[in-house]
């Protein structure tokens, strides 16, 4: 209830918003808007209605939160910044920011007024200087933020909606082989460029961190009753707390 709540702030917008057990994996709300109303499916639905969803913009018949793939933005940030300090970077060495960062003849503004910018300080302000600096500069480059982003099976389906949900889009570096260029990395270490996400991948990124590093499989349903009571005991039973993998970073880091 209240996540529907939150959503109706939107004023008419597609929107959706997932909140997960970071422990478990339950979803403990998951909705998007706009939506529309099932019940009017039964016994069947007026001509009338359904082309109104179907001529509806924004439309009622996506589930936006597994059906809808959106470019990250920042909060991807949480990966390649993970990547960078699993490849060395000191948390607490300062990089000017000057308020736009140069990759050839391009600028690409930063968000984050002009400034030194520690990890901590950098991550919080969300300074598009300081990412692409060091995916770049720094010498990092793309593998570890691929590296990172596929140990969260980013580009990948969770299979929390068979049918009814998108991978997504993450480079491999089998597309980078094929022709990459330093913009395209300056981009993705932003959450720009060639990587869309689901709002549920996103939700079991952050799940991921504030756990400790444990990926779960998402769960949806505990468990499905027969109607006769007498058959209680033969109830189709969803496992809690799947694991599906396990981050390979220091502790330190991801503490961080």
């Amino acid at each position: 209830e209240a996540t529907i709540k939150a959503l109706s702030e939107t004023k008419g917008k597609g929107a959706s918003a997932v909140v997960i057990n970071v422990n478990s994996g339950d979803i403990v709300a998951m909705a998007s808007t706009p939506v529309f109303d099932p019940n009017r499916f039964t016994p069947g639905i007026s001509h009338e209605l359904w082309n109104s969803y179907l001529a509806a913009r924004p439309s009622p018949l996506i589930f936006r939160a597994t059906q809808e793939r959106y470019p990250p933005g920042s909060i991807f940030k949480i990966v390649s910044g993970l990547a960078a300090l699993e490849h060395g970077l000191n948390p607490t060495n300062k990089t000017y920011s000057a308020g736009y960062y140069r990759v050839g003849r391009r600028r690409i503004n930063d968000t984050a007024a002009p400034g030194h910018y520690n990890f901590k300080r950098a991550f919080k302000k969300s300074s598009n200087t300081y990412f692409i600096h060091h995916a770049l500069a720094e010498g990092h480059g793309i593998k570890p933020i691929i590296d990172i982003g596929q140990q969260f099976f980013l580009g990948q389906r969770t299979g929390l909606l068979p049918g009814q949900e998108t991978n997504g889009q993450f480079p491999t570096m089998s597309r980078v082989n094929q022709g990459w260029s330093d913009g395209d990395t300056a981009n993705i270490s932003i959450g720009q460029g060639p990587i869309s996400v689901t709002p549920l991948q996103m939700a079991l990124v952050t799940a991921t961190v504030a756990n400790g590093g444990i990926i779960y499989h998402p769960r949806l349903i505990d468990r499905i009753e027969s109607s006769d009571p007498n058959e209680a005991e033969h109830a189709l039973r969803f496992p809690k707390g799947r694991q599906r993998g396990q981050l390979n970073v220091r502790p330190e880091n991801l503490a961080i």
